[in-house]
Parts: structure tokens; C-alpha cells; sequence
């Protein structure tokens, strides 16, 4: 089963209502038994683990869904940019729609009218009581039917600023980590793109050490503090013009603009003693934690994978040589 199609079909065909009716049901159970919250983000995300891991063919254990889960959950789809969007697109096309049909009725009323002004005139002429009140009578009719016309306009406006306000809160969680609230891999691989060709920039990989003993040790409500502690440090230890992104799992990265490969370094290595020095406390025990980095740049004209493979390798260099460390490559 395409576990990123069925989470955007609306209805179903019936083989797959099927599947999906028994995910669904493996997805409850396992939220009960293990006392997850039952809030409409986490039934998508678990159900979106739980397909991947049916179709995999993994044991559906308890440990081995939640060692699943970040591996699964970052190939996740924004739902929102299917299925949410198709609906506000549908709702405007029906307000231009029928803000154009307005716009008719009153062009239309605009012809009677000044045909109704040249009646009267007529009727003032001949001196005809009755058709002037007839007249009176339409005139103060089609006026009240602009009225209305005029207020329908008004609140298509209203509807029109709301349904802008709705595409731009889209865009924007399309691009944000929900639990950081950093960009996600998204937003980092079209900033990549974006910027490749126009100024000369430098990239930061880290990623938490030892970040699945955090997670076994102490839970995964624990490991997730962890992840918002870094997004937290990150967001307040970069410059206004830098972008700091969570790109799936344990794994963060920094796009630093017009910033050298020794600059990157030192950036990273202020970076690095502050996580150093951060700790989680819980009742009984502190819950320290690192993160390994590697710097790379840039190198004009080159592919963006190479560079990509580049900072990955100089990361996994870092931990290689002890971990808590900073490797340019």
C-alpha cells in the first residue's frame, strides 16, 4: 500500500478501506497501550509508522515501532498541501466565481437604471403621474437590490482575506518542524537551491550523539526535550540571515550565507559548547548530551548532492574521531 497516497484519499476504494480499517485499528491499540495522546497529529503520524512497517514487514513490537518511527516519520507528506489546499482553492474559485456574477447583476442593474432616467424624463414631459410612480417604485427596487449586492461583495472581500490569510499559515507549516519549530528538509533543500547560484555559503551537518541510548534510557518524551532544546539553541545562537533546519530524525543543519569555511568552524564550535553545557533535568537524574558537526562550502558549479554527501561525510567524520567534535572536509 502507497502509505503517502492513502493518507491523502479523502474516500477510499474498498480493497484499500480494507487496509486501512485494520491499520487504523493496530494504530488505536497501539496509542492505547502505550498512552499516547489521542490528538488527530499523532494518529496520523503513528498510522503513517505503523503502514510503512506493515508494508516493510517489520515485527510490530512496541520497541521496534518506536525505533520505526524516526526513520518512517521524516518521508511523512504535509497532508495540509493536498488535500486542505485543494478546498480553499475550491472555495475561492466559487467566490471569483460568484463576485463575478455580482459584478454582472449590478452592471446590469447600472443599464436599468439609466433606462429608467430616461423613462422618467419621458414621464415628466407627458406629465404621467402614474408611470412616474411606477418608476419611483422600480428605482427605489433596483437600489435595494444594489444594497444587497454591494454587502455580498463586501463579505466575498472578508471571505477572499480569509482564505489568503489560510494559503499563507499552509506555506508556512509546509516549511516548519512541528516539534522544533525549525525548518524542516523541506525548506533546506529549496534554500539550497535557491541560493546555489547567487552568493557563496557554507553548511553545518550536526547531529545528536548517542541520541537512541537518550531515547532507551529515558523515553522518547525525554529524547523529544532534547530535540527542542537543540532547535531552541539553534534558533537563538545564529544571526538573523541564517537558517537553521531539523532534517529528519536527530539530524540538524545550518545554511550560513556569504560565511567561510573558518568562520562555519567557529560558529560550530560556539554551537557546539553551548549544547555541550545544556542538560535536562528530571527528578532524579541530569540528562546530558553532544552533537557531532561537519562544516563544508559551497564549491561553485559543483552538484548539490556532492556537497550534501560532503557534510554528511565530514559529520560522521567527527563522530568517528570521538565524537562532541567539529570536522570540516
Amino acid at each position: 500500500m502507497d502509505c503517502k497516497k492513502v493518507l491523502n484519499i479523502k474516500v477510499p476504494q474498498k480493497e484499500e478501506n480494507i487496509k486501512v480499517s485494520e491499520i487504523a485499528k493496530k494504530t488505536l491499540t497501539f496509542m492505547a497501550k502505550n498512552n499516547i495522546a489521542l490528538t488527530p497529529k499523532n494518529y496520523e503520524d503513528w498510522f503513517f509508522v505503523i503502514c510503512n512497517s506493515v508494508d516493510d514487514m517489520h515485527l510490530l513490537t512496541d520497541q521496534n515501532l518506536f525505533l520505526l518511527y524516526e526513520e518512517y516519520i521524516k518521508e511523512k507528506p504535509a497532508i495540509f498541501n493536498d488535500y486542505d489546499a485543494k478546498e480553499v482553492s475550491k472555495e475561492l474559485k466559487n467566490i471569483v466565481n460568484e463576485s463575478e456574477n455580482i459584478i454582472t447583476l449590478i452592471d446590469t442593474n447600472i443599464n436599468k437604471h439609466s433606462q429608467f432616467m430616461e423613462d422618467s424624463k419621458k414621464a415628466l414631459e407627458k406629465k404621467d403621474i402614474k408611470m412616474i410612480d411606477d418608476l419611483k417604485n422600480q428605482i427605489k427596487i433596483l437600489e435595494e437590490e444594489n444594497k444587497k449586492l454591494k454587502k455580498k461583495l463586501y463579505e466575498n472581500r472578508y471571505i477572499l482575506n480569509s482564505l489568503e490569510d489560510k494559503f499563507h499559515e499552509y506555506k508556512k507549516l509546509s516549511y516548519i518542524d512541528p516539534l522544533t519549530g525549525l525548518f524542516n528538509r523541506r525548506a533546506f533543500n529549496e534554500e539550497v537551491e535557491k541560493i546555489k547560484d547567487i552568493i557563496p555559503f557554507s553548511i553545518i551537518y550536526l547531529d545528536i550523539d548517542d541520541f537512541k541510548k537518550i531515547n532507551d534510557t529515558y523515553g522518547h518524551t525525554v529524547g523529544d526535550e532534547v530535540l527542542k532544546e537543540i532547535g531552541e539553541i539553534l534558533n537563538s545562537f545564529i544571526r538573523k540571515d541564517t537558517k537553521a533546519f531539523r532534517l529528519g530524525g536527530e539530524e540538524f543543519a545550518i545554511i550560513l550565507p556569504n560565511v567561510n569555511i573558518e568562520d562555519a568552524k567557529n560558529i560550530a564550535q560556539r554551537i557546539r559548547k553551548v549544547i555541550e553545557n545544556h542538560n535536562i533535568k528530571l527528578e532524579d537524574t541530569i540528562v546530558s548530551y553532544t552533537a557531532s558537526f561537519g562544516i563544508t562550502s559551497y564549491q561553485k558549479g559543483e552538484d548539490i548532492n556532492e556537497l550534501l554527501k560532503r557534510a554528511d561525510e565530514a559529520m560522521y567524520q567527527a563522530k568517528k574521531s570521538g565524537k562532541n567534535r567539529v570536522f570540516i572536509l
